[in-house]
């Protein structure tokens, strides 16, 4: 078993135990580049992401200041988790461009040393020093992101955003 095998299995374990102890769903609530991301048709076990404590998030929306951030809920990692277990992986990489102001966000587990990037069209994971990225044409991971952090932080003006970003 190669050490991609192996961190997909760890990770499709950890997903089980969490909806086992995390029980049922949450209801809680970027790139503009215009080249179409090439995909694999791999099917895919599981992610290599697989982390093993709290997931705090940031919502990359600032420059030359701290990002504002929460922690997701067992249940919400869960569900996080299971929408990116959905995506295709990416063969070129992720599309460049950022650009200004909100977009997207990142998610660290600090105990792994483990980061989820989620973007309008894609979801990075980067793990050991290894990357891997995956298609989301329909900005699932986003969306979902995108309402947690709408239901968890207080500040009106970053609710705002985020309620009316159009790439959401």
């Amino acid at each position: 078993m190669n050490e991609r095998d192996r961190l997909r299995r760890g990770a499709l374990a950890c997903l089980a135990v969490v909806l086992v102890l995390g029980g049922g769903s949450s209801s809680r609530a970027d790139d503009t580049t215009t080249s179409t991301p090439t995909t694999t048709d791999t099917p895919r076990s599981s992610p290599a992401f697989a982390p093993v404590g709290e997931l705090v998030v940031s919502v990359e929306v600032f420059s030359g200041r701290p990002n504002p951030t929460f922690t997701l809920s067992p249940t919400e990692q869960a569900e996080l988790l299971q929408a990116v277990d959905q995506l295709s992986p990416l063969e070129n990489g992720p599309p460049s461009a950022d650009g200004l102001g909100f977009i997207g966000f990142s998610a660290a587990d600090d105990s792994s040393n483990q980061v989820l990037t989620v973007r309008r069209t894609y979801v990075g994971l980067q793990a050991d020093e290894r990357s891997e990225y995956l298609h989301d044409p329909n900005g699932s991971a986003l969306a979902l992101l995108t309402r947690l952090a709408a239901e968890s932080i207080e500040d009106p003006q970053i609710q705002e955003l985020l309620l009316t970003n159009p790439e959401a």
